[in-house]
């Protein structure tokens, strides 16, 4: 049933934005079929959300409201033939379930039906006259009704129809056949999540990792030298395996052996592998600059600095920095991975592909709690700032910084960006909701990097599969 819910969401969204009810899309979109109520704590916030985002839950409540506007209509044309207190009295209780709703956009209003009082930003239509209300009521329409201000009645039935007709068809296929799997949420998310776990191996991570919903949220733990790995894979598309395989054993501790007379007699040279695509490996060194310009790694902006000796004066030159906090629950654990830009072999330009990754930790051995009566180690102020040590350690170290002029190097760190072309687009969002602001707000913005198109004044954005090793479909 649920398969065939999915189905119907999509079949009727046409019918919804030529009723002229497209502000109830993004509604439709968050439904889900339905929820065992028990499992769930009402009294948490979050959970009742997604209680009210139940389709069996507007169900109920829709026949509701058809009972209880059968019986207004019956009370209403009572009360204009033969008025009194009692039918009075009977159709204000029954009115209290039914809000005078204003939109915003367009300040038109609705009638919505609910079964929570109290509603502060809407008219309880038992407020207005009698002789109002009745004309109201027998004028109403159920299906004008809203059900909880997220879907007029007629989509609710409109769902119901779509989703039994929908069900008959999938009936008729085996219950775990490709075409009813595919329609089910929760099918698609363990294969995303089961897809994550391969693209991680393919990236060096060798610990096992479950495929549970809270992937995302880091109910997973890597290693650090796990997560450098991963990083660097980020920060270039590739990974650079000794051998065929890959795992965090094959780090190369030595990198060059020489003989007596500075003959080399073995180099770390892999062959570099790819294993992303390079419009995702942007779109996510994008993600980690916004964390180090205006996220939880703003400490590093303009923290790390290359040190330069000119005419007996020294000068100082920001290095743009690329990188994530963590901070673990109970602040048992503080990390910052991070990247740089480094220079290219022969040339004074930059790059990230030329760039160092590394990786800080800071924790106890027996994972106790980082977090005392007046200190709190977490991300930002644990393991991000012996990472800043570190990469200004490398970056005015006489390797990084041979072959280096001054000129060029002023220019070319400022211009060490994505190197986007016309493929992307620079969006402003809002600090808050992350979701994108028109440009003419004057307030200053945060902008991220964007795989989209502008088409009539909204971002439509390209979506395209891209399995590991970056081959797009």
């Amino acid at each position: 049933m649920e398969a065939a819910f999915e189905e119907a969401k999509k079949e009727i969204e046409s019918d919804l934005i030529f009723s002229g009810h497209e502000n109830a899309l993004d509604n439709l979109k968050r439904l889900h079929y339905s929820l065992d109520v028990e499992q769930l704590n009402l009294a948490l916030p979050e959970e009742a959300k997604i209680y009210r985002l139940s389709f069996s839950r507007l169900q109920s409540l829709n026949a509701g409201m058809k009972t209880r506007l059968k019986k207004l209509k019956e009370l209403a044309a009572e009360y204009e033939n033969a008025p009194n207190g009692d039918t009075g009295h009977a159709i204000l209780v029954e009115a209290a379930f039914f809000y005078l709703v204003g939109e915003e956009a367009n300040q038109e209003y609705i009638i919505d039906y609910s079964t929570s009082l109290g509603k502060p930003d809407a008219l309880a239509l038992s407020q207005m006259k009698l002789d109002l209300l009745c004309e109201t009521f027998l004028k109403l329409e159920e299906e004008e009704v809203w059900i909880d201000r997220l879907l007029p009645s007629r989509a609710i039935e409109m769902l119901e129809s779509h989703t039994r007709e929908r069900f008959e068809k999938l009936a008729s296929l085996g219950k775990y056949d490709t075409e009813v799997l595919c329609k089910l949420g929760d099918f698609r998310r363990l294969v995303n999540l089961l897809y994550t776990i391969r693209l991680s191996r393919a990236m060096g991570i060798t610990t096992k990792l479950d495929p549970v919903l809270s992937f995302p949220l880091g109910a997973n733990s890597i290693s650090i030298l796990e997560a450098a790995l991963a990083y660097q894979t980020m920060m270039t598309a590739n990974v650079y395996p000794i051998e065929k395989k890959l795992n965090q054993d094959m780090v190369p501790i030595i990198t060059k052996i020489l003989d007596r007379q500075g003959k080399v007699i073995w180099e770390y040279a892999p062959k570099p592998k790819n294993i992303l695509s390079k419009r995702t490996s942007e779109l996510v060194t994008d993600i980690l600059r916004l964390v180090t310009e205006s996220g939880t790694g703003r400490s590093a902006r303009d923290a790390v600095r290359i040190q330069l000796d000119m005419e007996g004066s020294r000068m100082e030159v920001p290095v743009p920095c690329f990188g994530k906090t963590g901070t673990a629950n109970k602040y048992t654990n503080s990390s910052f991975i991070g990247f740089i830009p480094g220079p290219k072999p022969g040339k004074s330009e930059f790059g990230l592909d030329e760039g160092y990754v590394v990786a800080s930790y800071v924790g106890y051995d027996d994972n106790r709690p980082m977090k005392g009566k007046h200190v709190v180690i977490y991300g930002a102020s644990g393991a991000l700032p012996l990472w800043i040590d570190t990469i200004n350690t490398i970056v005015n170290d006489r390797e990084y910084k041979k072959n280096l002029e001054i000129a060029d190097v002023v220019f070319d760190l400022k211009s060490v960006q994505i190197e986007r072309g016309d493929r992307f687009l620079l969006v402003p969002v809002s600090p808050k909701s992350g979701l994108p602001v028109p440009e003419s707000n004057p307030q200053r913005l945060p902008k991220a990097l964007t795989d989209a198109e502008s088409k009539d004044d909204h971002l439509a954005l390209k979506r395209s599969f891209e399995p590991i090793e970056g081959e797009v479909e």
